[in-house]
């Protein structure tokens, strides 16, 4: 064995692992040579992943056992342009993807798609009490009215509310 070898995930858990203070997610799988192996997976703080089935890992090994770091899976496809990251669930065989959270290069944040565009609440409300004042006043002018029956002194803006950074597929 290697000092560093790709290793084939055949099964992912959740469960203690060599006698370690909490959970760990453990992968079984094989390494060079189809040697079968064990490992704990390792991320960065804050970040936990648990591969599907037939993803892939670099197994690096310690002592008896050794770590899983820097897994891939093939069987999903999200494009990125330089400078950008992206983070992603899926189905649990690891073949459909399910959620995703894209940092775009120019700052934009992407949650499960960019069609929707979302708001933020002290600019919509700021906008609504703008407007209720508005008609209030309207209402006790005697409701001027226009064409096609609307109060033209009451008018609502919350072009203001949308955050320009954050948007949505759903």
């Amino acid at each position: 064995m290697g000092l560093i070898e790709l290793v084939k995930v055949a099964s992912a858990a959740t469960k203690a692992w060599h006698g370690a203070p909490g959970q760990a997610v453990v992968i079984t799988g094989t390494g060079a040579g189809g040697v079968s192996l064990e490992a704990e997976v390792y991320a960065p703080a804050g970040f936990l992943s648990r591969p599907p089935k037939d993803a892939r890992g670099l197994y690096i090994p310690l002592g008896k056992s050794g770590v899983v770091i820097a897994g891939h899976n093939y069987k999903v496809s999200i494009s990125l342009a330089d400078g950008e990251t992206g983070i992603f669930s899926t189905t649990a065989d690891g073949a459909t993807l399910k959620s995703s959270v894209l940092l775009k290069a120019d700052g934009t944040i992407e949650i499960n798609g960019n069609s929707k565009t979302l708001v933020t609440h002290a600019e919509l409300n700021t906008a609504l009490q703008t407007f209720l004042t508005g008609l209030k006043a309207a209402v006790a002018a005697g409701c001027q009215i226009g064409a096609g029956g609307l109060i033209t002194a009451a008018a609502i803006d919350i072009s203001a509310a949308a955050t320009t950074t954050v948007k949505t597929g759903g």
